[in-house]
Parts: C-alpha cells; structure tokens; sequence
C-alpha cells in the first residue's frame, strides 16, 4: 500500500497505535498512540486532528486499546499499572493494579467485559472491565509477554 499520512505531535517515539472504527458516527476512524508524553487520541483519521491528551501515569506510556463500543481507551505503562479511560472527555475511570513490572500490552475482549494485560513480570492477567478487579493470572512464561489479544 501507498504511504498515506505522517501523524505529528508526540515528543518522542511512538510504541504503539490503535485504530479503531467504532468510536461513533460523528467521529468513525481514530487512533490512540501511546509515547512518553502521553497517550493522543486523535480523530478522525481523515483529518487527524489531536483531540486530547491522556495524561496521569507516572512513566512512560506502553501500549492503547480503545474498547471495542469506543467509548473508552486503555492504557499499559512502564509504571506497572494499565488505566482506563473515558474516550469522549479523556477523563481516568479506573487504575489497574497488580503487576509488580511494567505492563507491556494491553486488550479488550470483544464483549468489553474484561481487559487483558502482559507484563515484564512474566505473567497476564485478566481483570473485569466495569470494576477493575482482578479476575485471574495467567502464569508459565519464562520471559516477558509482550503482546496480548483476545478474539
């Protein structure tokens, strides 16, 4: 395929983007990407203006999944926790917390029932999406998991 835009704005590197189409008729297309300054959710694609930034972990942001309904974005960081998110005023919902090393990776289930996480401590974990608590950990890795996905 044929390059077709340079998305601009973050201070440093990008390690991660999300692109989802159901954030809603009114915006369709958009994409999170998550660096050290913080997660931009930017939107829509076609004209990708920044639409705000998503700012309160205390390290480097890791990886972004925008909930399947669009409605909330979450967010892994070197902090060791993963947050949620709501998309249309930015505002934090929920921390979750567990992991004793950065999280790597993080997911949605396609029902928006539970988030997924990966960490540098070797494990995933599973939490409930509506309350944030922890459902269960995932253990047998003998490194890192650095990628989750749920289909």
């Amino acid at each position: 395929g044929a390059h077709v835009r340079t998305l601009e704005g973050h201070s440093h590197y990008v390690t991660s983007v999300c692109v989802s189409s159901s954030i809603g008729s009114s915006i369709g297309s958009s994409e999170c990407t998550r660096s050290p300054d913080g997660a931009r959710v930017r939107g829509p694609l076609a004209g990708c203006a920044q639409v705000r930034t998503l700012e309160g972990h205390s390290n480097w942001v890791l990886s972004v999944c925008v909930t399947p309904d669009g409605k909330h974005v979450v967010t892994g960081s070197d902090d060791k926790t993963a947050r949620v998110w709501r998309f249309d005023d930015g505002a934090h919902v929920r921390t979750l917390e567990g992991h004793s090393h950065r999280v790597l990776s993080v997911c949605v289930t396609p029902d928006g029932k539970h988030v997924v996480t990966g960490s540098d401590d070797k494990t995933a974990r599973v939490w409930r999406f509506d309350d944030g608590a922890h459902v269960r950990t995932l253990k047998g890795h003998s490194r890192s998991v650095f990628s989750v996905c749920v289909t």
